[in-house]
């Protein structure tokens, strides 16, 4: 068994580290020269409407959370209205990405070894639906990175002891990732759908008694960030 071999198991940590890297650097290049998409301009406009006093769903139409204009509006406070905000918005993309593969390696390592982790952090950074969001100035890179970070963080403390502070912080993350763009919905579901499972087949329910404080925490914590823009925005 690979996990059993030292030597093994680093020639494994070298190769997928050499090879995640060397994407990364590809796509950091490849970011500098591909067209922009119209979905970055989309963006970028309706971060500069909101710089310049405007709000989102009275003042303009738009369907997408706003918190993703709120990060874009940083650029447009510390540097003005310039192009350059393309450039930076795509650098964080790609810090978001290598944020996703570090978290995605540790979800695969708690749930089903190291050698999991390092794959599945290999088989994600070489996936072109993976590149895409890395590249392109938009929500679904911020959106995966919370989802990945919450969702690791809820379960290596659901499988040992779910304490507040693991509520606090998984609640806010996968919060978070739900307010940058709703499609993180579905994995949230989904994670629901593993404890009951979990509830059902392995530990028993009465695991969420004993658990109910910390899980009123998680639930809590979790709709601040996705109400919060309807107070400010729809009041």
């Amino acid at each position: 068994m690979i996990s059993e071999n030292t030597n093994a198991l680093w020639f494994v940590r070298v190769v997928c580290l050499l090879c995640i890297g060397s994407i990364w650097v590809g796509l950091l290049s490849w970011s500098g020269k591909k067209e922009l998409d119209h979905d970055e301009f989309q963006h970028a406009h309706a971060s500069w409407l909101m710089y310049k006093g405007q709000q989102p769903y009275s003042d303009f139409f738009e369907h997408h959370p706003a918190y993703y204009w709120n990060f874009l509006g940083l650029y447009y406070d510390a540097h003005g209205e310039d192009l350059g905000i393309f450039a930076w918005g795509r650098k964080w993309m790609l810090i978001t990405f290598a944020g996703s593969i570090f978290f995605l390696y540790l979800l695969g390592r708690e749930l089903m070894g190291e050698v999991t982790g390092l794959l599945a952090a290999l088989l994600f950074a070489t996936n072109r639906l993976g590149n895409y969001p890395a590249m392109m100035m938009r929500a679904d890179g911020w959106m995966l990175f919370f989802l990945l970070a919450g969702s690791f963080v809820y379960l290596r403390a659901w499988n040992r002891s779910f304490r507040w502070h693991d509520a606090l912080l998984s609640g806010a993350l996968l919060g978070l990732s739900f307010g940058f763009l709703p499609k993180g919905g579905f994995t949230i579901l989904g994670l629901a759908l593993l404890t009951a499972h979990q509830c059902t087949w392995k530990t028993g329910w009465g695991i969420v008694w004993r658990r109910k404080v910390p899980l009123l925490i998680f639930a809590g914590i979790s709709f601040v960030p996705i109400l919060l823009p309807f107070f400010i925005y729809g009041t």
